[in-house]
C-alpha cells in the first residue's frame, strides 16, 4: 500500500489522495496510520468489502475526477497515473480502465474488463450511487454495465504493472477459492450473460496512452 500512495504523491494529476481502511487487521491498520499527512483517511470498523470502500472514497472526495487505484500494484509509476486519467480530464473518454501488462490466470482472461485501475468523472456515479450496492467484489462489473453502453470508454495499458495475487496473498487453494468467489460475485451482479458481454467488449474497446507509459 505505501507504494502505490508514494507513486500517487508524485503525481502532478492527482489532487486529493482518499485511503479506505475495510475493517483490516492491526498490522494493516498501522500502516495506514503511518501514511503521510496529506493523505485523508476512512475507516470502516467492521470489514464492508470492496464496493462500500469504493463508495465511501467516493463521496469524500471533493474534485469532478475520481481515479480508483488498488492498494496491492506492484511497479507502479507516476506516468500510469497521469496516462489512465489523461483520456477523462481532456474529455475524450466517460471511463478509461488501466489494463495491467502482468495478470495470472482467470485474471488475464478477464482484464481489462474487471481491472481495479479506472477514472471517470466523479458527478456521473453521485446520481446513481446504487450500482454500489452490491456484493463485494461485484462492484467492476455494476460500473461497466454503467458505463459501457452509454459512455465512451477506453483501455490505458500499464506497462510492467502487476498485482500482487491472490494466490501468492492466501496460498494456492485459498487463492483459489477467493478467485472463484470473485468472479461467481460478478455473475450475481450483472448476471452471466452481462459478464461475458462485457469480456467481450472490453477486449474491443480503444486502446489510447500506449505510447505515454
Amino acid at each position: 500500500m505505501r507504494d502505490v500512495v508514494d507513486v500517487l504523491l508524485q503525481c502532478n494529476d492527482i489532487s486529493e489522495i482518499i485511503v479506505v481502511d475495510d475493517g483490516s487487521d492491526l498490522e494493516s491498520r498501522r500502516v495506514v496510520e503511518g501514511l503521510p499527512a496529506q493523505v485523508h483517511r476512512h475507516y470502516h470498523v467492521q470489514n464492508k468489502g470492496k464496493a462500500a470502500a469504493m463508495l465511501t472514497g467516493l463521496l469524500a472526495c471533493q474534485g469532478d475526477f475520481v481515479a480508483f487505484v488498488d492498494a496491492d500494484l506492484r511497479n507502479l509509476k507516476p506516468e500510469h497515473v497521469s496516462a489512465l486519467c489523461r483520456p477523462v480530464l481532456r474529455g475524450f473518454a466517460d471511463m478509461s480502465l488501466g489494463r495491467r501488462q502482468y495478470e495470472a490466470g482467470c485474471a488475464k482472461l478477464m482484464a481489462p474488463a474487471y481491472t481495479g485501475e479506472r477514472c471517470f468523472k466523479r458527478s456521473r456515479l453521485l446520481g446513481s450511487v446504487t450500482c454500489f450496492d452490491v456484493q463485494r467484489y461485484g462492484i467492476e462489473a455494476a460500473l461497466n454495465k454503467e458505463f459501457f453502453r452509454h459512455g465512451n470508454v477506453v483501455v490505458v495499458p500499464l506497462r510492467g504493472v502487476a498485482q500482487t495475487s491472490k494466490r501468492i496473498k492466501a496460498g494456492i487453494f485459498m487463492g483459489a477459492w477467493r478467485s472463484c468467489k470473485m468472479l461467481m460475485q460478478m455473475a450475481c451482479t450483472v448476471g452471466c450473460m452481462e459478464l461475458v458481454y462485457q469480456v467481450a467488449k472490453a477486449a474491443r474497446l480503444p486502446v489510447v496512452g500506449a505510447e505515454d507509459n
